[in-house]
């Protein structure tokens, strides 16, 4: 549980107090984690330190004289408790409805015949998550390698292109996928129209039958009428194609066609994206395809024709050309773009003990040896956008590792020392308005071909200058 989220629940927690009693708790409990934060600790251990938010919640309204367990709604406990055992007997009540009427249907059906197509089912639905659980494998393979080549190039680009090649992948697994099932499970969604077919044949011979034929045959269509077990898992069958492919397929459905409006629009603004939008066009028209074909096999609504996955797959093939040829004609730079504009800060210090610098930023930290400086002297110059970033150092000259912290260290005589530490971080203090000009940067260096490393923006360069002797007896984490 991180800082925010523990004050967050303690405040809701002693929401009884009053707000200057519940501030001042919320406070103390506030700078305590911030502190043992400054001493090593993450923000997950300091707040573990405290133990169970219930157990101190409780000890603080005890101190104030007040029951921990004042103002539950025992009313509302009730009516809570009340709804679920009426949901629970509702629930009973159906299943054993179900149970009676499964029990029922399978003495007056072949007993044997629907043992068989029970376990057909249920054996092909374990093959089946078998071969799509081994199909992974490959997938899987050649998509880390499309993740490896996406790597190679700068944010944000590599994550779009990832998103890409991670949608191609989904399409030809869940369509390989497609395949599978429809092979093993063809038969029962054809079972349906043929028995109906069946039906209607032997009606129009009744005329032709003798009375007693007739009769039998009469009782026979009587009882396909009825809930069968192989019209049971029939149904199960469907509803497990409709949650886990119908779904995640139209899921996808709205990704992609959200993306090609992305496309289009960026487009439109004059970012060479021809490539991306005929890709991104090919693959949802693929994915529609496929989502339309599963219906209409699952519910036995209509024909699918095999024209659109054609064009489909056309289209995708010639938007990949294209696209390709987009991203190799985009320059590279792997430095921040130029509009960002840096400044420099530089503090002198003074030490008679080994200092220790944590360093928690983004950028370099480099050592400069300058021995015209004096021994025990150091400066650190910091150079970063001061518009957007800003700076927090921690001092305390008599710092020791706690003894948690030492047994995770490999380097065990840094816990041996008293340290002169000092602890950099930094926070982001950008706006709208800096996110808004980040966003005109991005687009802007786009038209013109180009793509900066943007995670450089949040670059703290750190260099230590002092002389060697006192460069010695510095350490960086």
């Amino acid at each position: 549980m991180t800082k925010d989220e523990f004050l967050k629940k303690l405040d809701k927690e002693l929401s009884i107090l009053n707000e200057k009693e519940r501030k001042d708790i919320i406070d103390e409990y506030k700078d305590t984690i911030e502190e043992k934060v400054k001493h090593g600790q993450t923000e997950e251990e300091a707040v573990k330190d405290f133990g169970n938010l219930d157990e101190l919640v409780s000890e603080i309204l005890d101190a104030y004289k007040i029951n921990p367990e004042y103002g539950q709604k025992e009313s509302n406990i009730g009516k809570i408790t009340e709804e679920g055992e009426k949901l629970i007997k509702k629930g009973a009540s159906k299943l054993a409805d179900m149970t009676r009427d499964f029990a029922s249907n399978i003495k007056e059906n072949d007993t044997e015949r629907n043992l068989n197509l029970v376990f057909e089912i249920i054996i092909k639905i374990f093959c089946t998550f078998i071969i799509l659980a081994i199909l992974t494998i490959p997938f899987r393979i050649f998509k880390d390698l499309g993740f490896s080549f996406a790597d190679t190039f700068f944010s944000p680009f590599s994550g779009l292109i990832k998103v890409i090649i991670l949608l191609l992948f989904v399409a030809l697994y869940l369509g390989a996928g497609l395949l599978i099932i429809i092979a093993l499970f063809k038969q029962y969604f054809k079972k349906t129209t043929d028995d109906t077919k069946e039906d209607i044949t032997e009606e129009n011979n009744n005329t032709k039958v003798k009375e007693s034929e007739k009769k039998d045959k009469t009782v026979k269509i009587i009882k396909k009428n009825g809930p069968t077990v192989g019209s049971v898992l029939l149904l199960i069958v469907k509803i497990w194609i409709t949650l886990f492919i119908l779904l995640p397929f139209f899921c996808i459905d709205l990704a992609t066609i959200f993306g090609l409006f992305i496309s289009i629009f960026y487009w439109i603004k004059g970012i060479d994206l021809f490539g991306l939008t005929l890709l991104l066009l090919g693959v949802s028209t693929l994915f529609i395809w496929f989502t339309m074909l599963i219906y209409n096999l699952t519910f036995s609504k209509g024909k699918t024709t095999i024209i659109p996955f054609f064009i489909g797959l056309i289209i995708t093939a010639f938007g990949t050309m294209f696209f390709i040829d987009m991203i190799t004609n985009i320059e590279y730079i792997d430095k921040a773009p130029n509009s960002f504009k840096t400044e420099t800060e530089t503090k002198s210090y003074t030490t008679d003990k080994d200092v220790y610098i944590d360093f928690r930023l983004g950028g370099e930290i480099t050592k400069t040896i300058d021995e015209t400086m004096p021994d025990n002297q150091f400066k650190i110059k910091l150079t970063y956008d001061k518009d957007n970033i800003k700076i927090d150092s921690y001092n305390d000259p008599n710092y020791n590792f706690s003894s948690t912290y030492c047994e995770t260290l490999e380097d065990k005589h840094l816990c041996e020392k008293t340290y002169n530490y000092y602890s950099i971080t930094y926070a982001y203090t950008g706006g709208y308005n800096s996110e808004k000009q980040r966003y005109k940067d991005f687009i802007n260096n786009l038209k013109d071909n180009k793509i900066y490393d943007y995670t450089h923006l949040n670059d703290v360069s750190v260099e230590i200058i002092a002389s060697s002797k006192t460069l010695n007896h510095i350490e960086i984490n």
